[in-house]
């Protein structure tokens, strides 16, 4: 936990970004927060995405990736973990609360947490809420136990501010769009930078991170009486954004770092597919670069084939796989797992 002096500093900074009663940026709360706690991976060189030999397959042939909504992922408590926690903290806050407008902004907040969406201008629907996972690093134990012998890690360069950034595009969009025009001439617009966030998986780091937030929200207040349903709708979307960030302890140790994509759009273009008894529902993300064109050259810069009996057998065929399919400067950079894990 963070002291108490740094814990003012914080929130020092936090409220000199309100610094306008009419039209507060809430967003810029969210980029602080981020900062503070270190949440941003801009600085990771490699983000590793976690597939099958098939996923590996689809992604390297169709260059794109299907993002999945996570209501249907492996925690159960997705979303909740970090409303429940915040919810417990407004709560408490309450009890000390007398009947001003302070009260009012926490019980609006409070009502608000009972609901699916929040009520600011960048409204966040919890059932409509889609993620990527990456992590930082290519081996890791948890992960090919997950995925089996068949398992691979694809490492993408994580080339922020780079022409050749990764940059995602609804697939149906775009494949809408090309019909009409040469993907080569395609011009930068409805783009999606890929900036994935660290999961936040401990409970004593929610917990600074909601009174941080909450805080601040009061400070808001009593700086500029009167506008407590501004304030509940912004610190509203604030708290619903960092709710898809947080995971129950017990997945520590999948080291996630997510990107996260909020549809509000054309409900034709969400995809199902049969997975584990259920209908899933994920998206198609075109994979492009910061012009919302064909990477000439597909930023990858390793790619891990899991340990097992048959591993070199498996990383033999993925660089035939490589070679035949048109990306030859990749065949050196595929390697086996050093995990000596007898799958």
């Amino acid at each position: 936990m963070k002291d108490d002096k740094d814990m003012c500093v914080n929130l020092s900074n936090l409220s000199s970004i309100l610094e306008h009663p009419v039209f507060p940026d809430w967003m810029s709360v969210e980029i602080e927060i981020e900062s503070i706690y270190k949440l941003s991976v801009n600085n990771v060189q490699c983000l590793y995405h976690y597939t099958s030999l098939e996923g590996f397959q689809s992604i390297m042939q169709k260059r794109d990736f299907w993002i999945s909504n996570i209501r249907y992922m492996n925690d159960s408590h997705e979303f909740e973990n970090g409303k429940t926690i915040c919810k417990e903290i407004i709560e408490k806050k309450l009890g000390r609360a007398g009947k001003d407008e302070i009260s009012q902004y926490l019980y609006g907040l409070l009502n608000v947490c009972n609901q699916k969406a929040s009520q600011g201008f960048h409204v966040i629907n919890s059932k409509d809420i889609f993620s990527l996972s990456f992590c930082n690093n290519g081996d890791i134990l948890t992960q090919w136990q997950f995925y089996g012998n068949e398992g691979i890690a694809i490492g993408f360069e994580n080339s922020v501010g780079s022409f050749d950034a990764i940059t995602f595009m609804n697939e149906d969009q775009y494949d809408d769009e090309i019909e009409e025009m040469n993907p080569d001439e395609m011009l930068p617009h409805d783009e999606i930078r890929l900036f994935p966030k660290r999961i936040i998986y401990r409970d004593d780091e929610k917990i600074e991170i909601f009174e941080s937030i909450l805080e601040m929200g009061i400070n808001f207040i009593k700086k500029y009486p009167g506008n407590v349903d501004m304030c509940i709708e912004g610190i509203s979307d604030v708290l619903f954004y960092y709710f898809a960030l947080m995971k129950d302890e017990h997945f520590e140790h999948e080291h996630e770092l997510r990107f996260l994509h909020y549809f509000n759009k054309d409900n034709r273009r969400i995809h199902f597919r049969k997975r584990n008894g259920i209908l899933l529902p994920y998206i198609k993300m075109k994979i492009l670069n910061v012009d919302c064109r064909p990477h000439k050259v597909f930023p990858i810069a390793d790619i891990v084939v899991a340990p097992s009996s048959q591993k070199e057998y498996v990383a033999d065929s993925v660089k035939y796989f490589l070679e035949k399919s048109g990306y030859e400067y990749l065949v050196d950079k595929v390697r086996i797992s050093e995990i000596p894990y007898r799958n």
